[in-house]
């Protein structure tokens, strides 16, 4: 039994592999909208799909160097927040 307030290890390795995986998700999607983008999609098409706003769409694209978003297919886009380092 662990403290309270404590998370018991085996539950800090999921929450870990969770974000893990939602920081690659992350930028399969934002790779996606920039290869998207560069097909010809519009900035509102593209949030349309998604159900995002515009907004955030575009965020996404100037997150961007435009020479990425040309070579989008086979580069997968920074997040706009700093790689955490997990512990294992």
């Amino acid at each position: 039994m662990t403290k309270r307030g404590q998370i018991p290890a085996a539950q800090r390795r999921r929450l870990r592999r969770a974000l893990r995986s939602l920081e690659l998700s992350t930028a399969e999607l934002r790779s996606a909208v920039a290869a998207a983008r560069a097909a010809g999609g519009s900035v509102r098409a593209i949030a349309s799909e998604l159900s995002y706003s515009p907004t955030t769409i575009q965020k996404w694209l100037q997150s961007v160097p435009e020479d990425s978003e040309r070579d989008a297919g086979t580069r997968q886009l920074e997040l706009n927040h700093p790689q955490k380092e997990i512990k294992r």
